[in-house]
């Protein structure tokens, strides 16, 4: 919770002197503090990916959204991470392991459009959008490339060589100006019955 706190700080920091209403709360988005119908729409941002339920997330959504409100849920398909490497059996390996488990839904961007329909939403729609990085440093921020290739290590999918290859390739690749690596981002939206 520490970290939350954190962040809400921070978004309170950011937000002064914006002259707009609002409020920044940490709560469990599995079980929302709010009664049903508090608001016009509801939005998450990549946080399907990391519930224990993302089915109870999207039901405490629907519950908070007053009837006719737009609901709208972006998150990764952690299976359509693509990235330039010729060692192409260690980047099957580490990818699907970060999809698998190292991300709790990493399938969740194309489970969201069935979500959306059994949770009763109406009007639902889907966008895809790809980010690709040609920059090493930058994309291995966002996606953790050497923590990816240790926990390969150390779940022994791949040995110690393989991952020391791998990530030496990548860094050479970004040298000559050659690194490149591709996520697809979906966002779906219903409107409230």
């Amino acid at each position: 919770m520490h970290g939350f706190l954190e962040m809400i700080g921070e978004a309170k920091k950011r937000s002064e002197g914006a002259g707009l209403p609002v409020e920044f709360l940490a709560g469990d988005a599995q079980n929302l503090e709010f009664a049903n119908d508090s608001f016009d729409s509801c939005r998450s941002d990549r946080t399907l990916q990391h519930v224990e339920s993302p089915h109870r997330v999207l039901g405490e959504m629907v519950r908070v959204t007053r009837s006719g409100g737009r609901i709208v849920v972006s998150d990764m398909d952690w299976e359509t991470l693509v990235i330039d490497s010729p060692h192409r059996d260690v980047t099957r390996k580490l990818f699907n392991l970060k999809s698998d488990t190292i991300v709790r839904n990493g399938w969740i961007g194309r489970q969201m459009p069935a979500m959306f329909k059994d949770a009763g939403l109406r009007e639902v729609e889907v966008a895809s959008f790809g980010g690709s990085f040609t920059d090493f440093e930058l994309a291995d921020q966002v996606f953790n490339l050497r923590v990816i290739a240790q926990r390969g290590e150390e779940a022994k999918v791949i040995t110690k060589t393989d991952a020391t290859q791998w990530l030496n390739h990548l860094e050479e690749a970004a040298e000559r100006g050659r690194f490149f690596c591709a996520i697809s981002l979906f966002i779906v939206s219903g409107t409230n019955d």
